[in-house]
């Protein structure tokens, strides 16, 4: 299991070269930018489709190593069960999403034979940290829903934390199959857009 430090985040770096710092003021940084040899994408098995076959796409245009990463969180109810019982509930988590990942990482060596995994008990967005961290990730990719709002105050936004705590540049890509007006499936990997 990775273990998030919550290191103090004097400023943070925004894939356009811009800079805020904490006290909100933004900067530019000179637009050479270091090469991105490490990608570090968070799967949830789910929305993050888009944001995973865009992580791939990156890996392959710049011959950069692709790591996967999905973190799991159970409620403390479920912990607290596990501990007072003979209850299986963790380890059966850890073999689902065990297994689910394995799953996504079969399907992406066919592209990336060099691709590896990483699985985390926890909190998505500090394991997601953690991760970038221990990965020495130069970014980031995350998926988004993209809820406004009310849903986006009640539910919160693992994307948004991350992209506000991250050392490393953050590159959010919005589910275009979870907006409102789309009813059908979307392939937005380099594969799928000849077709539009």
């Amino acid at each position: 299991m990775l273990i998030h430090r919550n290191p103090t985040v004097t400023s943070t770096a925004g894939c356009d070269g811009s800079v805020r710092s904490a006290d909100g003021f933004s900067s530019r940084l000179p637009s050479a930018m270091a090469p991105i040899r490490r990608i570090l994408v968070a799967t949830d098995f789910e929305s993050s489709q888009p944001a995973l076959d865009r992580a791939v796409d990156l890996a392959e245009e710049l011959g950069a190593h692709l790591t996967i990463m999905h973190a799991y969180e159970l409620s403390s109810y479920y912990d607290a069960v596990a501990a007072f019982s003979n209850a299986e509930t963790v380890p059966q988590a850890e073999r689902v999403a065990r297994e689910r990942l394995e799953e996504t990482m079969s399907a992406i060596r066919t592209t990336l034979p060099q691709a590896s995994a990483v699985l985390c008990r926890g909190a998505p967005w500090q394991q997601i940290l953690a991760a970038a961290v221990e990965t020495r990730a130069d970014l980031v990719v995350v998926g988004t829903h993209g809820r406004r709002g009310v849903s986006h105050v009640l539910l919160g936004s693992v994307a948004e934390k991350v992209i506000r705590s991250s050392l490393v540049p953050v590159l959010s890509v919005r589910d275009p199959c979870a907006s409102r007006d789309v009813h059908n499936g979307c392939d937005w990997s380099s594969r799928g857009r000849p077709g539009l």
